[in-house]
Order: C-alpha cells, then structure tokens, then sequence
C-alpha cells in the first residue's frame, strides 16, 4: 500500500492541512521587527492584541461599514475560514498597518475612506481603497477637522455602581448621555446590528461603567443584557475558556 493510500498517512497529512490553514500567515524576520513598532503606535484600545487580530478586527469594521453605508448585506468573507484565508487579506493588513501607524481607530480609518470613495453611497469600496497616500491624506484632514471640533466627553461618572440613584438628576442626566454614546459606537461599528448593541451594553455593565439599575431607562437593553449574561454563564459551564475578548467603547 503506498503513502497515498494509506488511511493513517492520508489522516495525518489532512490535519496537518487543516491546522496549517488554521494558523495565522507566517511573519518575516523584518514583518515581526514592523508590527512590534506598530503595536506601540496603534490605537490604545488595540495594543494588546496579536497583529492577525487586528487584521481581523479591521476586516469586520469594513464588513460592518460595507453594509451600513452602501446596503450590501450579503456576507463578503466566508464565514467557515480564517479571513487570512481570503485574497484581499493582504490589502486589508496593509491598510490596517496604515491605520496603526496613525493610531487610528479602525471605524475611524474606514469611515473615512467611505465617505472618501462613495461620499453619497454610490460606488463600492474596494480594501484596495483603504490605504495609500489618498487614503492617509485623507485621514490627515479628518484629524485636522477634529482638533477645530469641540470635544465632548462624559467624563468621570458622578457615581459608582453601589451609590447610583436613579432619582438623582446628575446621574440620570450622566447615563442618558452614556447611553447616546453607546448608541453612536454601535451604530459606526454595527449598523443596525441588534447583537452589535447587545455586546457593547454587556461590556459596559461588566466593565462596571453602566450599573444594571440605569438600564432601568432602558428595559430593553437590560432584558439583552441579562440574556447575555445568562447565554455566557452556560457556555461557561460547558467550556470555561470560551469567552471572547471584550470590545472597549
């Protein structure tokens, strides 16, 4: 029996496939030397993340983009295979590199060349369109446009998750605006996406910056919230180091 045909040989040469396909691209001695530098220079909330993560995180800030602003639901990636796996995956981590080294939010960056590319909706946007010089001038004049913007920031909540009262005026007032800020990330992160809402509202109540009593002002959000809660608990039960990283708002 030859090698080819042998059952053992044949099972051993499949999983050795499969695991190679299920392992990230092989970085170069000067490609680690480049990401160690970007991982210090990319945005706050992405610098402990392994740079194929970041690829990834930014592929999905496109898909979600790509849906929001153009209406095209049909999924681009292939939902069963790492998006290494994909062609345009060199495009996607070329302009994610891009986005690195400006410390640029990943939504940001894509919205940016959105509104570059397809201003009225009209035209597709291709991962070809979202690095190169246009694409990071681009970016330049939406950093300068938000140095001339006033800067609206909540703050340091005037509570903490023991003493909020929700018949204080100061702290409604605090998370009606918390809530309005949720919404504005989810929107630019999600789209109309109901689960994308989901995860931030979780995150913020297990990060302790939103108390489940002020979710009150919003039963809705409280009742996914604690389904959330609820669906993690029992995948916890069954496989305790399935949890996903959280997003940070």
């Amino acid at each position: 029996m030859s090698e080819s045909t042998d059952p053992q040989v044949a099972s051993v040469l499949k999983k050795a496939q499969v695991k190679s396909i299920l392992m990230p691209p092989e970085l170069n001695t000067e490609e680690r030397q480049l990401e160690a530098r970007l991982l210090s220079r990319a945005h706050p909330e992405n610098r402990e993340i392994p740079w194929f993560k970041r690829t990834e995180a930014f592929c999905f800030a496109w898909e979600q983009a790509r849906k929001h602003k153009l209406g095209l639901l049909a999924p681009y990636f292939n939902s069963f295979a790492p998006k290494w796996e994909s062609p345009d995956w060199s495009s996607f981590n070329r302009a994610r590199r891009q986005a690195d080294i400006h410390g640029a939010d990943y939504a940001d960056w894509i919205k940016v060349q959105f509104d570059r590319v397809s201003p009225k909706g009209l035209n597709k946007v291709d991962p070809e369109d979202l690095y190169g010089d246009p694409a990071v001038k681009a970016f330049s004049s939406f950093l300068e446009s938000q140095k001339s913007a006033p800067k609206p920031s909540l703050g340091e909540p005037p509570f903490t998750s023991r003493t909020f009262n929700l018949e204080d005026p100061e702290h409604r007032s605090y998370v009606e605006a918390f809530f309005q800020e949720v919404e504005r990330v989810s929107q630019d992160l999600f789209g109309d996406s109901e689960k994308g809402l989901q995860m931030l509202v979780l995150q913020a109540v297990e990060q302790g910056r939103l108390p489940m009593a002020a979710l009150d002002l919003r039963p809705g959000w409280k009742e996914m919230a604690k389904e959330s809660m609820r669906s993690t608990a029992k995948k916890g039960k069954r496989k305790t180091t399935s949890r996903r990283p959280l997003m940070v708002i």
